[in-house]
């Protein structure tokens, strides 16, 4: 006697009062007695399926250590909650969930944050759940299944703008920033201007989060210069750059400003308004002259 073959199922068949002549588990083979009463019994238990699941991040620094919780709902052998970690732009080591029942219907879930671009694929399987981290899907008889969760980091951006004091009104200046490690494949950005002005922004775009940059502007004679960075915290003492680590998606905001010291002798511009102190001196006191020569030549005349 046998049972059809069914692979989704262990399948077993068992009968009492006789001896069973062959080894496959789902047939009996025997010689039939006299007169007698065989009771068999078949068992068909259904081949649960497995999952696996590996967790990628991409766009962070080499030492920023990272760790992702997954959790399956419901849960199975292996948990409902289980944690992927790793450091740096790499795969994390497989989590496996055993025991999924067949006809069962599981969501599997990651728990992300803002700082991220994520996605969870599941193969074998058809996702019933639109949202990029979630796949729900119906176990199946047996099945492997494996998926893949990617996770991008949001990169931070930097701005720049210069303001420069104390100079005549047509007066050309251009200075030098650099940033390191670079940004952009763009290591360095010239700003330039005419007069006391501040111009316009120069912007380094993909910083890479966790990873510690120093932004600087070149240092030049004849100005007091200073930088500063809001939303970071500056790490070095040096008054004409910035170092930070970078985090997700910031925008963080720099203003240098430079002052020009006089020389000796030199009065410098206003450079709010633009006014030139030294030349509007001079203007008053040639027409000051001007005057007292006027005042004599009455006086002479008087005279």
């Amino acid at each position: 006697m046998t049972e059809e073959t069914d692979g989704d199922y262990d399948q077993t068949l068992s009968c009492t009062g006789v001896q069973d002549e062959d080894d496959a588990a789902n047939s009996v083979t025997f010689v039939a007695g006299f007169d007698q009463s065989i009771t068999c019994e078949a068992g068909n238990a259904a081949q649960p399926s497995s999952l696996t699941l590996v967790k990628e991040v991409t766009g962070v620094a080499d030492t920023y250590a990272w760790s992702f919780d997954f959790l399956l709902l419901p849960d199975a052998t292996g948990g409902g909650l289980q944690t992927a970690s790793g450091t740096g732009s790499t795969t994390s080591s497989p989590l496996e969930w055993t025991g999924l029942v067949p006809g069962e219907t599981y969501s599997v879930i990651e728990q992300v944050t803002n700082d991220y671009d994520g996605t969870l694929v599941c193969e074998e399987v058809d996702d019933l759940d639109p949202a990029p981290t979630v796949v729900t899907f119906v176990a199946g008889f047996g099945q492997s299944i494996t998926c893949a969760a990617t996770n991008a980091a949001r990169a931070s951006e930097l701005t720049v703008t210069k303001t420069v004091e104390g100079v005549p009104a047509n007066r050309d200046w251009g200075f030098m920033f650099s940033i390191a490690p670079e940004a952009d494949g763009v290591p360095s950005q010239l700003i330039e201007g005419t007069g006391p002005v501040t111009s316009e922004a120069i912007t380094w775009t993909t910083l890479i989060p966790g990873v510690t940059y120093t932004i600087a502007e070149t240092e030049t004679d004849g100005y007091v210069q200073r930088l500063t960075c809001d939303g970071v915290e500056d790490l070095d003492d040096v008054a004409f750059s910035v170092t930070f680590v970078a985090g997700f998606g910031q925008t963080v905001t720099c203003a240098a400003v430079n002052t020009l010291i006089p020389t000796k002798g030199e009065i410098p511009v206003l450079s709010e308004t633009g006014f030139d102190v030294r030349g509007a001196l001079l203007l008053a006191m040639t027409l000051m002259v001007a005057g007292l020569a006027v005042l004599g030549v009455r006086r002479r005349r008087t005279d």
